[in-house]
């Protein structure tokens, strides 16, 4: 599970996957304040007392880099293969190569990409951590299905995997460099078929849900694809509202719970329809959050929702 949360710790992330209830918690490199070893056994501990497992560790390399950048690139995702030895997690995510603007033949791009990925392919098999390629962004050279099969090929290595992106391979409405429109010639459905008998972790994006539904992506057909080639790991919650920033209320349609989280606090609960209703009559000023007013932005709720929610559940509300 994740959110746009750049300012929160690991810590402080790991309370709110807690406090909703999800099974297993993905981090960013950056969301580590630290990679001494203290720091390191200190959260190690924090996640499995709230039982809590460690999906993956996500690192944004680019391997559209000038070829001589490429040793600090992969010294970056061997530095993080270690680190996810040490914390007991099994993947860290890689990127492939982003195509610079002056590029005009991203075939250029692929032998040392391809070379890149060998040598933490093999770091990682050292180690016993997965190294996993996320298609991510219509500019990137992975941007469709046929691609994330030729580096997967092209690699050649057992420890070198898929990370499946729902909402990033070109031709979604969600995917970098395109947001909010399909791009023409592309069937991002089409590519997740293609990738998915190969992927061990699947990101499930989530754009639009104002109507309780995501609207940019047809889940459905995207289980039924996952479904289909028995795949039976994560699926990750990420939500990239486009309005995230404005918005004050935050909900995701998570079969049939929703997270929220009210006026800005650092607080999140997993309600059900009847519950998140019956909460937002206890809120104040709830017109003005909705309608995004941003005289609101530094008020705090009145109230912490699990006081209103243990007077609910007295009064048999709940």
């Amino acid at each position: 599970m994740s959110l746009n949360v750049r300012n929160t710790t690991a810590s402080a992330f790991a309370q709110i996957v807690y406090d909703i209830g999800f099974d297993v918690i993905e981090l960013h490199s950056s969301a580590f304040e630290s990679t001494d070893a203290g720091y390191l056994r200190d959260l190690k501990k924090d996640l499995a007392r709230k039982g809590l497992p460690l999906g993956y560790i996500g690192v944004s390399n680019n391997f559209g880099r000038p070829v001589a950048e490429h040793p600090e690139q992969v010294a970056l995702i061997k530095q993080w293969i270690d680190i996810a030895a040490f914390m007991s997690c099994p993947l860290v995510r890689v990127f492939a190569a982003y195509v610079p603007e002056d590029c005009d033949d991203e075939e250029t791009l692929w032998p040392p990409m391809i070379e890149a990925f060998k040598e933490v392919a093999e770091y990682g098999y050292e180690s016993g951590i997965l190294v996993g390629l996320q298609n991510h962004n219509h500019n990137n050279v992975t941007r469709d299905g046929a691609a994330v099969l030729r580096a997967l090929n092209e690699t050649d290595h057992p420890y070198f995997t898929h990370i499946l992106d729902t909402g990033q391979f070109a031709g979604s409405p969600g995917a970098s460099g395109h947001r909010g429109s399909s791009h023409p010639g592309y069937d991002c459905y089409a590519s997740i078929e293609q990738t998915a008998p190969h992927a061990v972790y699947v990101r499930t994006k989530f754009y639009q849900i104002d109507s309780g539904v995501e609207e940019w992506l047809d889940y459905p057909r995207v289980l039924e694809i996952l479904r289909g080639v028995d795949y039976n790991g994560c699926l990750s919650i990420v939500y990239e509202d486009s309005q995230m920033e404005k918005r004050r209320i935050l909900m995701l349609d998570i079969n049939p719970k929703y997270l929220v989280n009210t006026k800005g606090r650092k607080t999140a609960v997993v309600l059900s329809m009847k519950e998140y209703r019956l909460l937002m009559k206890h809120l104040e000023d709830l017109e003005d959050i909705l309608e995004m007013d941003a005289a609101v932005e530094t008020e705090t709720a009145s109230r912490d929702y699990r006081e209103i929610r243990a007077e609910l559940k007295k009064e048999g509300k709940l």
